[in-house]
């Protein structure tokens, strides 16, 4: 799959998960090969609200957002473009500082029944199942699973592969932004010379963007074009065909009148509305994804 490449001039992200998460770690990474990019940034670190509140509670939940663009940034930015959440809670103390059709990444992992439970959603509701995130665009990606599966070969134990995950996030975004990971490597050498095993570890990590991660994002571009080509065909396309009917109406009213031109406007209009049906149709099914057409 080859990447799309698209010009923005500025970007908003928020990372957000339990402080030990590495979420504080993982935006500076972040900040930093911005900074090298030569892009202006503004940030803004979210720390807990509780020392030591208890994993995965809204209390637990660190943020780091980060500003960047092109043209000059003067704050850290209001809601955010991209939100990265690494549980239940972070997503929903932070949903509500997302821009309307942004961008959710996931992990899968912090949404079981126990993480579901301490961020106070109630059984039977988890965002990812309940359809309350349709207006987003949401890779759901299970970050801690592909974490153990990329160190499977490591001597490293289940909680410092678990340690890796935030690597992969950054990965995942620098990926997303068509950024050099060198930056990030060369940090992680100065960090943990001395251990080479978490070392190999965290580079493994980072490096790692699995096919299955790829289709992940595929999907959710189905699904926002079929969305998008289902509002298309049922909604614009529906009031043009009813104010077809109209015209049509109007057009046998004035039929015996003797206004050439009032009747030569209608037919225009009449004409006008229905290539704009036929339009929006042949738009509506060039959006609708290939998977689905078959």
């Amino acid at each position: 799959m080859t990447q799309v490449s698209k010009k923005l001039e500025k970007v908003t992200i928020l990372f957000a998960g339990d402080s030990g998460d590495g979420i504080q770690q993982t935006g500076t990474q972040f900040t930093n090969n911005t900074a090298l990019y030569g892009n202006d940034l503004s940030t803004f670190p979210d720390f807990p609200a509780e020392i030591r509140a208890p994993l995965g509670t809204l209390a637990g939940v660190s943020g780091f957002q980060i500003h960047f663009g092109s043209v000059d940034v003067y704050t850290p930015g209001d809601r955010c473009d991209v939100l990265v959440v690494m549980n239940a809670a972070a997503l929903k103390k932070n949903l509500s500082r997302l821009k309307e059709r942004g961008t959710i990444i996931v992990n899968i992992s912090g949404f079981d029944k126990r993480n579901l439970r301490l961020a106070g959603i109630e059984e039977g509701q988890n965002p990812l199942n309940n359809h309350s995130l349709e207006g987003y665009k949401v890779h759901d990606i299970d970050v801690t699973k592909l974490t153990r599966e990329s160190l499977k070969e490591s001597s490293l134990g289940t909680k410092d592969r678990d340690r890796c995950k935030n690597m992969f996030v950054l990965g995942f975004v620098y990926w997303m932004y068509n950024r050099s990971i060198d930056s990030s490597i060369d940090f992680l050498k100065m960090k943990f010379g001395s251990k080479q095993e978490i070392l190999g570890a965290n580079i493994t990590v980072i490096k790692k963007i699995d096919q299955r991660v790829l289709n992940s994002i595929i999907l959710a571009q189905e699904k926002d074009r079929e969305s998008f080509a289902e509002d298309l065909h049922e909604g614009i396309a529906q009031s043009l065909a009813a104010l077809m009917l109209q015209i049509g109406v109007i057009e046998l009213k004035i039929k015996e009148l003797a206004d050439v031109d009032l009747k030569n406007s209608v037919a225009f209009i009449k004409n006008y509305i229905q290539e704009s049906i036929e339009n929006t149709r042949a738009m509506a099914t060039e959006l609708m994804p290939r998977t689905m057409m078959k």
